[in-house]
């Protein structure tokens, strides 16, 4: 929520003062500023939505997109010469006091995504950072790794601002990122990550990704209970009365209900232009985690955390195995397990100070007060503000919500991002911060000694400043929570504490941690080195491995004793009577007994090689003795004579059949009980008793790059290909392409239609009938004309045996010479339209002579034509 000072939310609260104004700093991709207030915006023409949830579900782990909606008056052309593609907008909102001040505060990082214009009037449409995560994961980050690490690296990549040091779950392991063949943006893998987190996402007023949950526990204590319809007289007389308090005392900050200063972490909504609430409130029951089983993957592993009613379920997150669906769910149910909410939308008086993933007491106008959650907001500048609490009723979600609905979203598009260095992004964040940032109040606070201890904050009110600088004898910290805890700081000692620290260099003697990351994008490798007093390099630690100096010793417990009994490791030799791993590299291994489940040799020397007791086996002599070969790539290359160059593999099936693949390098044969069923050999070979010629097979005629599949005329000397272009089917004979062309240069002898042609397919029956062909289905019922009859009306005409490409012949089946007619429904259907446009054209002039006659008739009788 925005931040605000008591004055203004006095204003607000009191008066009803919602009057705000509303600024945008457009920057465009070449560098151009526009500065843009109220007078240069349409009606209506500042809108902001964000949201942390779907619409009509209670989502987790969404990660939506901001949008901003900015309307430009553009009736004088002022704009008409700026490109905002791509432009960067900055948006603030402020607010006027009766005491001549005025507060302003930024609520948005956005880029213009789309642009609109009707001639007077420009619309953009902007999206915020979350935008900047729809691209595909391409992350070289090594895993496993925690959830922050992902999200952090992820905010690296796609040039997202993130400062947060930790949040919930964020040292939740994730082993892998899935390998089959799913594409995932960076933005589904945050929202699966925040998803098993119980977590919302979105971008904060500076642009940075902000991470959350609903801080519904502050009306725990107060347990406001709406009441619901089930009463039979007035509805929700069930629920808890709230006493809002009295503002007698409207010049100060205190109400009856608390101060301003209190409410501060809630919103207060009780003036609605409308407003819908659900007849029941929703309490989360339980939390189900299903998750595709590693030993069976067609199995499910559920789970569930709470009991059954109102159940949240989560399924299909990649990031969830099925050793860990109980422990999320767990989790997950401890966080929002028992959360009451009543979902309900409205649209108030135009407040900006709402925002989405903030929660509010709701009070309708007979005094019913509902806890809720803001989960979509739009706010107007003029016209108002929407908000929604999503979720399913409580009757419709008794059965299980699964995974369509509760699968975390992302809604954003592609921009072009420039790759930064870390160090640079920071660099850049704090510039941006400090380029856009607004100015600091100063408070001092006189000491009983008369020293001084300096507070500078963000509001003109400490009270109300969330951010505050102190500055004592002893040191200087920050805090972003009203002065209660300290987020960084430096005493007099000159010891720190920061959140996260980027610098180019540091120097210390000594460090603690959990966790050391050296190298990755763009600190490309990362090296360790271990030096001792007098700085020669011991130890080097680096993407090749580890290099020891000669001096350097390895020593465990077997290592440290020099007796020939144990493991013996030198720069050259590592020398064990046992070695149990899982790989073993070296240019030689010399043992007498080598077992494991792969060996891999350049060259093995020895005796020999037993696999499996006699499964596989290859003697000194080089013979191989296997009951089963299997070979997935690679070849088997025989080298000598082709007389004694031969392979000859025999097989038996069920039936008894038996089979043989021989091979002499120049003769192949596949034998079926003694019959030959394919022979190759030289330039021809043979299937069955018909001899295939190999130029036939290998040549042109078979297949021809880039011009599709060919196939040889029957002793016609013709060539015919066909291609598919993804959208038709083309034909090609020798050179020319077969389709239906319509240029007037691909055509000759062009006259109007014989009126022969048209009176003899106009004249023609029409019939529907069933085929009575060899091969073809006698059920489907065609509709047509007779080619017969077409042909009789010609010759009564005197045309006959003409080259009409209407009417043709060919054969119905190979074995049968006799010839049928076909027609080109085509040409018959433009002859037959050619006469109904004439019978068209003559019933027409025939209606307007009657018209003619009808106008003069009404004339003689003195008639109006209109009310006959």
């Amino acid at each position: 929520m925005l931040n605000v000072s008591a004055k203004w939310q006095r204003a607000v609260m009191l008066d009803n003062d919602i009057n705000v104004n509303c600024f945008a700093d457009i920057v465009t991709a070449s560098g151009e500023k526009i500065p843009i207030d109220d007078s240069e915006l349409w009606a209506n023409g500042f809108e902001v939505n964000d949201s942390t949830s779907s619409n009509g579900t209670f989502t987790i782990g969404a990660l939506i997109a901001g949008k901003l909606k900015i309307k430009l008056n553009n009736i004088y052309e002022d704009y008409s010469k700026y490109d905002f593609d791509k432009a960067s907008v900055t948006t603030y909102i402020s607010k006027s006091f009766s005491d001549g001040t005025t507060e302003k505060l930024k609520i948005g990082e956005y880029r213009v995504s789309e642009t609109s214009y009707d001639g007077s009037l420009i619309t953009l449409t902007c999206l915020d950072n979350i935008n900047n995560f729809n691209r595909e994961y391409d992350s070289n980050l090594s895993y496993p790794t925690t959830s922050y690490e992902v999200v952090r690296d992820a905010c690296i990549k796609c040039d997202v601002p993130f400062t947060m040091a930790r949040f919930d779950n964020s040292d939740y392991v994730i082993n892998e990122i899935p390998s089959d063949n799913q594409k995932l943006t960076y933005g589904q893998v945050i929202a699966y990550i925040l998803q098993l987190s119980g977590l919302w996402g979105k971008c904060g007023h500076d642009g940075e990704l902000l991470i959350g949950w609903y801080d519904m526990s502050q009306f725990d204590s107060r347990s406001y209970n709406g009441g619901t319809f089930n009463t039979k007289t007035t509805p929700y007389s069930d629920g808890d009365s709230v006493d809002g308090g009295t503002f007698n005392y409207s010049d100060g900050d205190n109400a009856d209900g608390g101060t301003f200063a209190e409410a501060r972490n809630y919103h207060n909504i009780y003036t609605q232009k409308d407003l819908n609430v659900a007849t029941d409130d929703v309490v989360i029951t339980g939390v189900k985690v299903t998750v595709t089983s590693k030993e069976d993957k067609t199995k499910d592993v559920n789970v569930l955390a709470g009991k059954e009613g109102y159940v949240i379920s989560i399924s299909d997150n990649p990031f969830i195995p099925a050793d860990k669906a109980q422990a999320v769910a767990n989790y997950i149910f401890k966080k929002i397990g028992g959360m009451r909410f009543r979902p309900l939308d409205a649209t108030l008086l135009s407040n900006p100070l709402i925002e989405s993933g903030d929660v509010a007491l709701v009070t309708d106008r007979k005094q019913n007060t509902y806890s809720c959650f803001i989960s979509n907001r739009t706010f107007t500048i003029g016209s108002g503000t929407k908000i929604s609490c999503d979720a399913e009723n409580a009757s419709r979600n008794s059965a299980d919500k699964f995974s369509n609905e509760t699968k975390a979203i992302v809604q954003a598009r592609k921009v072009a991002q420039t790759q930064l260095s870390v160090y640079d992004k920071q660099m850049q964040l704090l510039t941006q911060l400090m380029s856009q940032s607004l100015g600091l109040f100063k408070t001092e606070q006189v000491q009983e000694d008369g020293s001084i201890i300096y507070i500078m904050h963000n509001k003109a009110d400490l009270n109300s400043s969330n951010i505050q600088w102190k500055m004592t004898a002893n040191g200087m910290a920050v805090s972003s929570d009203y002065g209660k805890t300290w987020n960084a700081g430096v005493d007099k000692d000159g010891n720190a504490v920061f959140n996260i620290m980027s610098a180019i260099g540091i120097n210390f003697d000594w460090a603690h941690g959990g966790t050391l990351t050296l190298g990755g994008e763009n600190n490309v490798s990362g090296v360790q080195y271990v030096k001792d007093a007098k700085g020669k390099t011991l130890v080097i630690l680096d993407n090749k491995g580890l290099t020891l100096d000669s001096s350097v010793k390895i020593a465990w417990d077997n290592v440290a004793e020099a007796t020939a009994k144990v493991t013996q490791i030198t720069k050259d030799t590592v020398t064990t009577s046992y070695v149990n791993a899982l790989s073993v590299k070296a240019g030689s291994v010399d043992a007498e007994d080598i077992t494991g489940t792969t060996i891999t040799g350049k060259n093995i020397v020895g005796g020999t090689i037993n696999i499996g007791s006699g499964v596989f086996a290859v003697d000194s002599d080089g013979k191989v003795t296997a009951s089963n070969l299997n070979m997935s790539g690679g070849s088997i290359a025989l080298n000598g004579n082709l007389s004694n160059s031969t392979i000859d593999l025999t097989a038996t099936d069920n039936s008894g059949n038996n089979y043989e693949l021989w091979m002499n390098g120049a003769v192949l044969r596949i034998v079926k009980n003694g019959e030959n069923l394919i022979t190759l050999y030289g330039a021809t070979g043979s299937i069955g008793a018909q001899t295939v010629y190999a130029q036939e097979i290998g040549s042109d005629k078979f297949r021809e790059t880039d011009r599709g599949y060919a196939m040889c005329g029957n002793a016609t000397g013709h060539t015919y290909h066909c291609d598919w272009d993804d959208t038709a089917l083309w034909f090609q004979v020798d050179d020319a392409w077969v389709w239906s062309s319509s240029d007037k240069r691909l055509k000759k002898n062009i006259k109007a239609i014989n009126q022969d042609y048209i009176d003899a397919v106009g004249s023609v029956d029409l019939f529907q009938y069933n085929l009575n062909r060899q091969g073809y289905s006698d059920k489907p019922l065609y509709f047509g004309a007779m080619a017969q009859d077409i042909i009789e009306n010609l010759k009564d005409k005197g045309h006959a045996d003409e080259n009409l490409n209407m009417i043709f012949k060919n054969k119905v089946t190979s074995d049968d010479d006799t010839l049928y007619y076909g027609m080109n429904y085509e040409q018959f259907i433009i002859l037959r339209l050619a006469g109904d446009e004439q019978k068209i054209d003559k019933m027409q002039k025939r209606i307007d002579e009657l018209e003619d006659k009808f106008s003069r008739l009404c004339q003689k009788l003195g008639i109006d034509e209109s009310e006959v």
